[in-house]
């Protein structure tokens, strides 16, 4: 399932557009004209774009020229009539998915957005793996063979196989965050990304970006869309280094997340769900 984007003038093109994806579950929203895709370019996300060339007030290059700006993973599709195949291929070139020739069978449609689907998938999976790369934490073991080491690897190995939230506490030093691998490690999530954030060394609005992504806009320089941890965490674990540094308002978010497992971007009002099992570490004093 993905979110797509039909631009297409036609209002019976777009019914049969519509018709055919809705039974794969797509999650659509229309436009008619360049002016009214380029507000659903801006305001949403989408894996997928149909895009028709030729629009009533103007080309549909304008719509794919604001994609690659806002979300270059997002998959273009061309919809082109037979005398406009050669537009399609420079838009191909010019990096669109792929692209359609009216009429074209209801298979052939599916197929095709399917396929876009998946790339857009692995294309934003990569993005987030390279934007956080320096965060992915490997597995470790917790080395040692006192009565306290040997109790800690019990909790951990009670703990581990849960979906439980857990808080990590002690002195500067004492391997903190090795437990957190080692538990992450022990989790049905160890073929997942384990990624830690410290959160005393961003100012408020940095580490709600962070956590949380933002939206095109919602501040001065963000003059794209970013995914934030929760999403690249999706399905894994993220370990909130220091997470007492948290303001008010960014620990009320965490808590909707560990509520509801939901997450909305700063600039955006669009709640989007993620599956991030949460590991605190707290100093103790």
């Amino acid at each position: 399932m993905a979110r797509v984007l039909i631009v297409e003038d036609e209002p019976n093109m777009r019914k049969v557009l519509s018709a055919n994806l809705r039974q794969d579950g797509h999650v659509l929203v229309e436009a008619a004209t360049v002016k009214e895709g380029l507000r659903a370019v801006n305001g949403n996300d989408f894996e997928v774009v149909l895009l028709d060339q030729k629009l009533p007030d103007g080309e549909g290059s304008e719509v794919f020229k604001a994609i690659q700006q806002s979300e270059p993973s997002t998959a273009v599709v061309m919809l082109t009539a037979y005398g406009t195949v050669e537009l399609a291929v420079d838009a191909m070139r010019s990096g669109a998915f792929d692209f359609l020739t009216k009429p074209f069978s209801s298979d052939n449609l599916r197929a095709v957005v399917h396929r876009a689907a998946e790339w857009a998938s692995l294309q934003r999976e990569n993005q987030l793996l390279r934007n956080t790369v320096g965060r992915l934490e490997g597995q470790s073991e917790i080395r040692g063979s006192s009565e306290p080491v040997a109790k800690l690897r019990q909790v951990i190995s009670r703990v581990g196989p849960t979906e439980a939230t857990v808080l990590i506490t002690g002195e500067t030093g004492t391997g903190k965050e090795l437990v957190a691998r080692a538990i992450h490690k022990n989790s049905t999530r160890t073929n997942k990304p384990l990624i830690s954030v410290n959160c005393a060394a961003f100012s408020e609005t940095l580490l709600e970006s962070e956590l949380f992504g933002h939206e095109r806009g919602a501040f001065t320089g963000a003059d794209k869309i970013r995914h934030g941890l929760f999403e690249a965490a999706h399905q894994g674990t993220l370990f909130l280094d220091e997470a007492g540094e948290m303001s008010a308002a960014a620990q009320a978010k965490l808590l909707r997340v560990l509520a509801e497992g939901k997450i909305t971007r700063v600039g955006s009002t669009v709640a989007r769900d993620v599956d991030v099992r949460v590991l605190r570490q707290r100093t103790a004093i």
